[in-house]
């Protein structure tokens, strides 16, 4: 899996993998997206569905990744901040949604302090919004 992702990566394709527990996959895709950023001076971001996931990856995979790639490389991995899926902006949403204009004043800010984060995120994580519990509507589904 470990050839194929690097394959797939140096391709820019897309792949589509399919494996049992256990089987050493988070290990598989993150080794190749970690050398491959660092060699195109790029980063990569791992969604999640499942918190268990995300909590093995933080906890295990990552630093075990990036303990590894410091033995081989001389540049650091930068740090590894696995999200949840739901974290995550859906950016075909957000770009149908900046192209219709805001219908309400609370719209007009929200956009505004999207495309300021845009700009300034780290990590890409939701979280740094600070949005309150319930966006307006259109603008809410733009954010996943």
């Amino acid at each position: 899996m470990a050839v194929a992702v690097t394959e797939a990566l140096a391709g820019a394709r897309h792949l589509v993998v399919e494996a049992g527990t256990g089987t050493g996959k988070s290990l598989a895709y993150l080794l190749p997206a970690a050398l491959h950023a660092l060699r195109r001076v790029s980063a990569f971001v791992v969604s999640t569905d499942t918190i268990g996931l995300q909590e093995q990856l933080i906890e295990k995979d990552c630093p075990w990744c990036e303990n590894l790639v410091a033995e081989v490389e001389t540049e650091p991995l930068p740090r590894c901040f696995p999200q949840g899926q739901a974290q995550l902006p859906l950016p075909q949403r957000w770009t149908a949604a900046r192209h219709v204009p805001p219908q309400t004043p609370e719209e007009a800010r929200l956009m505004a302090r999207l495309l300021v984060w845009l700009r300034q995120t780290q990590t890409g994580d939701r979280a740094e919004l600070n949005l309150p519990r319930q966006p307006g509507r259109r603008l809410g589904t733009a954010l996943g």
